[in-house]
């Protein structure tokens, strides 16, 4: 029972399977990260245009009640506090990470795993 080796083939194949499709892969990962940025901005401009919405109702009233400014504090706090703090870090940090690497995919030539499929091809010629 082989947990954690593999043959020579067996690497050989997830090499090349992995060279086939990085061009793919890479642009994926640039695209989500992309999409990701834009929902983040988007978002965050939504949920600023609401939270000075909300605030704006309270100073239009001429005598807001303590119930009134209760529950526009609630609801401010809320918004900026969950949404703007832990949504928007994961946002940002996934955006990054997949920016990153769908470029390092897209620009990175891959010369190692070039090389070596060549050099086993070159070995072990296909029948």
């Amino acid at each position: 029972m082989r947990l954690w080796k593999l043959t020579d083939d067996e690497f050989i194949a997830r090499v090349r399977r992995f060279h086939r499709t990085r061009r793919i892969w890479g642009t994926l990962l640039l695209i989500v990260g992309l999409i990701f940025v834009v929902v983040l901005l988007v978002s965050g401009q939504h949920l600023s245009h609401q939270s000075l919405e909300l605030l704006n109702l309270i100073t239009e009233a001429e005598h807001p009640t303590r119930e009134q400014m209760a529950q526009a504090a609630d609801n401010v706090s809320f918004s900026v506090g969950f949404m703007l703090g832990s949504t928007f870090g994961a946002l940002r940090i996934f955006s990054a990470l997949f920016v990153g690497i769908g470029f390092g995919i897209l620009i990175n030539p891959d010369r190692k795993s070039r090389m070596l499929l060549e050099y086993w091809d070159q070995r072990n010629p296909a029948p």
